[in-house]
């Protein structure tokens, strides 16, 4: 995967990465969205991101930990 720096300021780091990094995978695994009461979370996501084709993402990290995801991808045909 091809891993481009595009600002670091103040700790944080923003990536543009072709494909998934782990550290992205990791953050919609994790992650959960909702307030008190009700919560989503994330279920066959591994499953469903093998079905990306060609994703560039662009993160915002700080201690390879990842805060922010934006992906662009097509989904892949059967």
């Amino acid at each position: 995967m091809k891993k481009e720096l595009l600002m670091n300021e103040g700790g944080y780091e923003i990536f543009r990465e072709e494909g998934l990094p782990k550290e992205a995978l990791d953050l919609l695994l994790e992650n959960s969205i909702g307030s008190t009461g009700h919560a989503y979370k994330h279920l066959n996501t591994a499953e469903l991101v093998s079905h990306l084709s060609h994703p560039t993402t662009i993160s915002l990290q700080k201690t390879e930990r990842c805060w922010a995801l934006g992906c662009s991808a097509r989904w892949r045909e059967k």
